[in-house]
């Protein structure tokens, strides 16, 4: 046998729909989840940017040492929450599959 077979299965259960026993709220799936993702991203990016600030004012400065770690590395750390919310951002932005 040549040829290429696909098996497709669809199931009867309704799109982006889902309710909780007792309640007649129907809340779309993912919605949440999408809200929790965009403003982690956000809090995550902010929180990125200060700590790469402070730490690149501290050695601007002088000082060698901020709170018991190097200064490099709070850096490096401010930059990595920064690119963690960039990616969070990214991931808001593409569309779903099909």
């Amino acid at each position: 046998m040549t040829g290429n077979w696909r098996c497709v299965i669809r199931a009867q259960v309704p799109q982006n729909k889902v309710s909780f026993r007792g309640h007649k709220q129907q809340i779309e799936m993912g919605e949440n989840m999408n809200k929790l993702i965009e403003n982690g991203g956000c809090g995550v990016g902010v929180l990125g940017v200060l700590l790469t600030s402070v730490a690149g004012i501290w050695r601007i400065t002088g000082h060698y040492h901020l709170a018991g770690f190097e200064t490099m590395t709070l850096f490096v750390g401010g930059m990595g929450l920064i690119l963690i919310g960039c990616f969070a951002k990214l991931h808001m932005l593409t569309p779903p599959r099909a």
